[in-house]
């Protein structure tokens, strides 16, 4: 995919850096975090990300919309200032922030194609070896399961999820690892729900995403006054009003063809709840949480 630069609020490159006025974001296109609708950057992450920095007073300068991989470079080099929505990888520490607190909790799942379910099963990780396993390249699944990887399966990469799923459909690939939102998101538009079935019910990994800012632009103490206002955020209810745009409708649907039984708790406020997911089956799960490593 082509780079895009979708500007927002123009300012001179120099406030940037100086005194974060405005900042540079970058993402990928990643459906229903952050994707693109017409001339403008949406999603779920993206809405959360800029109502934050508006809450701060803290104008974007643009959007930049590349393949994750490159992303993630361009943001440890500082060619732009944030970088969302990604896990908690404890090496890009060298040279990225991670604020305490989450945009939003999600999880890792495989899909397989619904006719060879009793072929290829998901109970555990070991699972996966009997047949051949799609991944995203770039992508990090929690440090546990990608030592898993990188030890026991040799998988075919792809550049973004939706190559994987065509593949997956195509017999090209027996087994796609994906994000839980993403995945059904992508089905639905393929048109290939009742042909692919999710195992939501064993996921891969429990995680968290993050928006991480570039350690050669963005000060630690902006970073930790973005984590004070984000926190805060998610207690209001304009938090819950994007949860219930982004993310409620396909969780009511999940339960349906190819999506797997999937009955989430709700919290009080009505979001879905983070412990919800730490209660659910993970097969071979990492003694670490998802995403960290020792």
């Amino acid at each position: 995919m082509l780079a895009m630069a979708l500007t927002l609020t123009l300012l001179a490159p120099g406030a940037i850096r100086a005194d974060h006025v405005s900042l540079r974001l970058g993402t990928d296109v990643w459906a229903p975090y952050e994707f693109v609708d017409g001339d403008q950057v949406s999603g779920l992450a993206t809405e959360i990300v800029t109502q934050v920095l508006n809450d701060m007073d803290t104008g974007v300068t643009s959007i930049f919309v590349y393949p994750w991989a490159r992303a993630v470079r361009l943001a440890e080099a500082g060619d732009i200032d944030v970088l969302y929505s990604g896990q908690f990888i404890a090496d890009r520490q060298r040279f990225l922030w991670y604020p305490d607190t989450p945009l939003v909790e999600s999880r890792w799942v495989v899909a397989v194609r619904a006719a060879d379910r009793e072929r290829f099963p998901f109970r555990t990780w070991e699972d996966l070896k009997r047949g051949r396993v799609g991944v995203v390249r770039g992508y990090r699944y929690g440090d546990g399961f990608d030592r898993f990887l990188k030890n026991n399966i040799a998988p075919q990469v792809a550049n973004e999820n939706q190559q994987n799923l065509v593949m997956l459909k195509n017999h090209r690939v027996d087994y796609v690892v994906c994000d839980l939102l993403n995945c059904r998101y992508l089905l639905d538009a393929l048109g290939l729900s009742d042909k692919i079935h999710i195992y939501a019910e064993t996921p891969i990994a429990l995680t968290q995403y993050y928006a991480m800012f570039s350690r050669k632009t963005v000060s630690e103490d902006f970073v930790r006054r973005f984590d004070d206002h984000l926190g805060a955020f998610r207690e209001t209810p304009a938090y819950d009003d994007l949860i219930a745009r982004f993310v409620d409708a396909q969780v009511a649907s999940l339960g349906g063809s190819g999506g797997g039984a999937l009955e989430p708790e709700m919290n009080a406020r009505g979001r879905l709840a983070a412990p919800a997911y730490g209660r659910l089956r993970s097969p071979n799960p990492s003694p670490y949480p998802p995403g960290h490593g020792p």
